[in-house]
Parts: structure tokens; C-alpha cells; sequence
């Protein structure tokens, strides 16, 4: 797992190489073991494959790709999997698979890491900011939350991390087995973790949590004003009864059904914007806290963490790591486009497997220059069983 620069990479090396690793500390070595060897890879796995389906669907889906919201949920749900995938290929060498602990693709490796943690709160924060705009600037709507601007906003984020990152790549190397941050450039990876900490940690988590405020403040108002205009308009409404000037009005239009479906697809973004702040504070923010708080005892004082301590972040580290299940379950939950979209991707992988199986194990046909068609089946017997059939007899017609 990446310790995002909070240790010092010389006494992680070591307590990873240590034999007493798993038994030196307050928890459970079996399982500490187990959350090594068996929950993350399995973690991993399950969260590639659904986040990689998840970035499929808001970016391919009729009903989800003409959305700017569903772009930026793409992005995010890629530089999910894309931190996950290479998590997976950094944890590899704990089974002795060492095909990546090569220079050059370590580096490689390293700095993808670092790029798609950065990218996969950013684009959380560009999906909160859309919805923000969405909500409290109504007018501003229809010129900023346009697919167009937010495929340009990915792009500026993807190039503004691959800038920020690419340090990594000269920095880093294999040390002792293992592809680390090197200690020859300790004084200025010092200050790039602090920037880093403050960018990827800091103000993403206050930008998260102001938004939502936001979002949330301007919703509960909404509803209030509405009680209040819709009992208004009652009183108003029974006082007018006995007279004929209301009873000539004409009904108000009811709104376009296109205004019904977006603001419909508004309360669900919402929703689903409120859900994911929610797990983010729940699952993620006691990983960030601990580490904030040992990066700044650690540049402040000096402090280098204890093996407990280690420990304890690395636990909430893995529990962290359950948003990128979770985060899939939560859009089947919310979105109903989401689900049929999902419905439909399922169908037709089925249909293609279908398909495919009955391409390899059905009857092999061979057709002849006279018309002649032999059948070759599968039998019990060692011998296969041969038809001749013509084209005549396949149709039911006979030759006068």
C-alpha cells in the first residue's frame, strides 16, 4: 500500500522485511495477515472490475452520457480503478510476482499511483462543483454544466496531475526490493509531501464538506419557501372562492415534460452527490485525520511513528479502501438510468456469451460444391455420427 510520504521509507522498508511485523503490536497478527494477503487483492479485484463497468456505463449510456454530471462520474470511477489497479501491481511482490520492480516501469507504476489519487477526489470535487452550480446558480446552469466544458475540465485535471507528478519518475526506485521514493532526495520530497498532503488530503476533504453544506443549505431552504408559497396560495385561494374572477382564470401550464425528467435527474444527482459525501466522511475522513495529524508531528517535531501507529493507519487505510465498492452499490441504489443501463450492459454480455458458446459447441456443418451438407454431432461413442442432407431435402422440396 502507498503511505502517501507520512513514513519514513527506511523504517517502513524495514518493519515490512521484519519478522515480527505482524506480532510486535496491539492488533490481531491473524488478522493483520489476512487484511495483507486476502481482503485487499480480493478488494482490489471486485473494485477494478466494477469501476471499470461503472465508467462504461456514465460515459456509453443513452441516458446518462448527455449529461455533464455522469462525464465527471466517468472520470472519477476510472481514476478509481486505475488507483486500484495500481495498488494491486505495488502489492504484487508479497506473493513474488516481481514483473513491474524493473527501472523504468517502476517509476512508471509510482507516478500513475500518485496521478490517479490525485485526479480521483479532484474529479469527485469538479461532480460536487457541477451539481453546486446546478442547484444554487440556476442561471449560470445552462452556459457552465455542458458536456463539452466538462470533458474540458478532465482534461485540464488530467494534465494539471501528470505535471504535478512527474517528479515521481527521477525520484523514485528499487530499493531492497521494493519500488520506494528515494532517500537521496529526502529535503525536497520533505516539502513536496507537504504540498502534496495540502492538495490531496487538506483541501480537498474542506472543499468536499463546504460544498455539500452548500448544496444542502440551499435545498432545505427551497423546500421551506415552497411550503410557505404553497400556504399562501391556499389562503389566498379560499378566500377567492364566491368570486367569478378566479373561476374565469385559466389553469397554469404544467411544466414541459423535458423540465420534469431534468429536474427528476437533478434530485437523484443530489442524492447521489449527499451519499457520496456521506461515505466519504464516514470511511475516508479517520484516514485522512490520522494521517494529517502524523505528517504534521512528523514535520513539526521529528516524530516518527511507531509500529501501532503504523498499523492503525494502515487498518483505516483498508477501510478506505471499501469506497470503491461501495461507491458501485450506492449508484445501483440512487440512479434509476444507472440500473437499466447496468440491466442492458448484462443482457448483451450475455447474449454475446450465449452466442460464443453456441458458435464453439454446436454441430460442425461443411457444405459441398453439389449442395451437399454433411452434419457432424457429438456422440457417446467414440465414432461421430454423419449426415448427408441436400438442399432439396433441407427445404422440403423433391426434384421432378
Amino acid at each position: 500500500m502507498q503511505d502517501d510520504g507520512i513514513f519514513d521509507v527506511d523504517n517502513a522498508s524495514q518493519w515490512q522485511n521484519d519478522t515480527d511485523f505482524y506480532y510486535d503490536t496491539i492488533l490481531p497478527p491473524l488478522f493483520l495477515k489476512a487484511l495483507s494477503e486476502y481482503y485487499f487483492p480480493l478488494l482490489a479485484i471486485v473494485g477494478f472490475i466494477v469501476n471499470i463497468i461503472s465508467s462504461i456505463l456514465f460515459s456509453r449510456a443513452p441516458n446518462l452520457r448527455t449529461i455533464s454530471k455522469s462525464h465527471y462520474l466517468a472520470a472519477m470511477t476510472a481514476a478509481d480503478a486505475g488507483c486500484l489497479a495500481t495498488a494491486l501491481i505495488n502489492w504484487s511482490p508479497t506473493i513474488n510476482i516481481n514483473l513491474f520492480l524493473v527501472e523504468g516501469l517502476c517509476q512508471l507504476i509510482l507516478c500513475c499511483s500518485y496521478i490517479f489519487h490525485f485526479l480521483s477526489i479532484w474529479f469527485t470535487i469538479a461532480f460536487l462543483t457541477d451539481i453546486y452550480i446546478c442547484t444554487c446558480m440556476v442561471g449560470k446552469a445552462r452556459k457552465m454544466c455542458t458536456v463539452l466544458r466538462s470533458k474540458f475540465v478532465i482534461t485540464a485535471l488530467t494534465v494539471l496531475a501528470i505535471v504535478m507528478f512527474l517528479h515521481i519518475t527521477w525520484m523514485s526506485g528499487i530499493v531492497e526490493g521494493q519500488c520506494v521514493l528515494l532517500v537521496k532526495y529526502e529535503p525536497s520530497l520533505a516539502v513536496i509531501d507537504s504540498i502534496q498532503m495540502a492538495v490531496t488530503i487538506f483541501i480537498p476533504d474542506v472543499c468536499i464538506l463546504v460544498l455539500v453544506a452548500l448544496i444542502v443549505r440551499k435545498k432545505v431552504f427551497g423546500v421551506c419557501m415552497a411550503k410557505r408559497r404553497l400556504s399562501s396560495d391556499a389562503n389566498g385561494a379560499t378566500q377567492c372562492l364566491n368570486t367569478t374572477n378566479d373561476l374565469s382564470r385559466p389553469a397554469p401550464k404544467s411544466p414541459q415534460r423535458r423540465e420534469n425528467v431534468n429536474h427528476k435527474q437533478n434530485l437523484k444527482m443530489n442524492c447521489l452527490a449527499v451519499s457520496l459525501v456521506v461515505l466519504h466522511v464516514l470511511i475516508i475522513m479517520p484516514d485522512h485525520v490520522v494521517k494529517l495529524r502524523l505528517h504534521y508531528l512528523q514535520f513539526s517535531d521529528g516524530h516518527q511513528p511507531d509500529l501501532n501507529e503504523y498499523h492503525l493507519q494502515w487498518l483505516l487505510s483498508n477501510i478506505g479502501q471499501l469506497r470503491f465498492v461501495l461507491d458501485f452499490i450506492i449508484f445501483i441504489i440512487v440512479l434509476r438510468d444507472f440500473r437499466i443501463a447496468l440491466r442492458s450492459l448484462l443482457a448483451s454480455w450475455h447474449s454475446k456469451m450465449m452466442r460464443l458458446l453456441k458458435a464453439c459447441f454446436c454441430t460442425d456443418r461443411v457444405r459441398y460444391s453439389d449442395g451437399r451438407i454433411i452434419e457432424e454431432s457429438f456422440s457417446l461413442t467414440e465414432e461421430p455420427v454423419s449426415k448427408s442432407t441436400s438442399d432439396y431435402e433441407k427445404h422440403g422440396d423433391v426434384p421432378m
